[in-house]
C-alpha cells in the first residue's frame, strides 16, 4: 500500500483530508495553538487505518490560511465550524482536539447537537475543562509583539517563535492573538454543560501547565459515559502517543 498523503485541498479550505479504502467513518481533527491540522496530525498518516478519513481543521489566520481573519470567540468558531462538519456527519465520526484545539472540539460539538447531530465521541488532549475566564492583570493577547511572544514561550516552553525570521513571526501574530484572546476570555459557559456524547480526556502527567485533576473534571461535562486516561507525556503528545490515540479512535467507532 502506497503512503497515505493529505488529499488536495480544492475549493474547500477548511480541512485537510486523507483516507485510503472505502469510506466507513470519519475523524475531525482540531490541532492546537497556533498550528495547521495538517502539520499537527501528519505523523498520524503513518499509522492511519483504512476506510476512516480523517479531516485535520484549518482555521482562518493559521499557517495554512494567513491572511484571512482569525476568530477570537469560540462562539462564532463554533457556529462557523460546525457548519463546515454538518454535511460530512453523514458517516459515524469522532471529534478529537487537542490543547486549545480540544476547548474548540467541544463548543463546536455542542453547536452540532443544536443541529441535531452527534459525535459518537468527543475525545480531549491536554485541555481542562471550560474555565479559562478572564486572566489577572493585562490579558496576553493586548501585550506588544516582543512581550507576547515572550508570554507564548513561557507557557509553552521553547523560542520556536522568537527564533522565526521577522516576516513570518509577523505573518503568524494575528492567529495566535485570536488564540490568546479566546482562551483570556472565553466566552464557554462557567458551569457544567454537558454534551450528549461520551467523552475521553487525556492528560499529561508531566505537563507543567494543566494538572490532570483539571482535565479528568471533564467528567462532568457529558451526559454520556466519561473516561480519564493518563499519560507519562507533558503537554504536547499527539505524535508520541499517535498509536495509542489512534487505537482509541478506532475502539469508538463501529466496525
Amino acid at each position: 500500500m502506497s503512503k497515505l498523503t493529505w488529499a488536495p485541498r480544492g475549493t474547500n479550505p477548511w480541512f485537510s483530508r486523507a483516507l485510503h479504502g472505502p469510506l466507513r467513518a470519519r475523524v475531525f481533527a482540531f490541532p492546537h495553538s497556533g498550528t495547521a491540522g495538517a502539520a499537527s496530525y501528519g505523523k498520524w498518516l503513518d499509522i492511519w487505518p483504512e476506510s476512516i478519513e480523517l479531516c485535520a481543521l484549518e482555521l482562518p489566520g493559521r499557517p495554512s490560511r494567513l491572511g484571512e481573519r482569525a476568530f477570537s470567540d469560540f462562539a462564532t468558531l463554533a457556529g462557523a465550524v460546525a457548519d463546515q462538519l454538518a454535511p460530512l456527519c453523514d458517516v459515524p465520526f469522532v471529534v478529537f482536539g487537542a490543547s486549545l484545539g480540544a476547548a474548540m472540539s467541544y463548543a463546536t460539538v455542542r453547536r452540532l447537537g443544536e443541529l441535531g447531530v452527534r459525535p459518537v465521541a468527543l475525545m480531549i488532549a491536554a485541555c481542562t475543562v471550560p474555565t479559562f475566564g478572564t486572566p489577572r492583570g493585562q490579558p496576553n493577547f493586548r501585550l506588544p509583539d516582543a512581550e507576547f511572544v515572550a508570554a507564548i514561550e513561557q507557557c509553552y516552553g521553547g523560542t520556536m517563535f522568537s527564533r522565526l525570521p521577522p516576516h513570518a513571526l509577523s505573518a503568524l501574530l494575528p492567529g495566535l492573538r485570536g488564540d490568546f484572546q479566546m482562551m483570556e476570555i472565553s466566552t464557554l459557559p462557567r458551569e457544567p454543560t454537558p454534551v450528549d456524547c461520551p467523552i475521553i480526556a487525556y492528560a499529561g502527567v508531566d505537563d507543567p501547565m494543566l494538572p490532570a485533576a483539571a482535565i479528568e473534571a471533564w467528567g462532568a461535562w457529558t451526559s454520556r459515559g466519561f473516561r480519564f486516561e493518563a499519560l507519562q507525556r507533558s503537554h504536547f503528545f499527539l505524535t508520541e502517543e499517535r498509536e495509542r490515540l489512534i487505537r482509541d479512535i478506532v475502539a469508538q467507532l463501529p466496525a
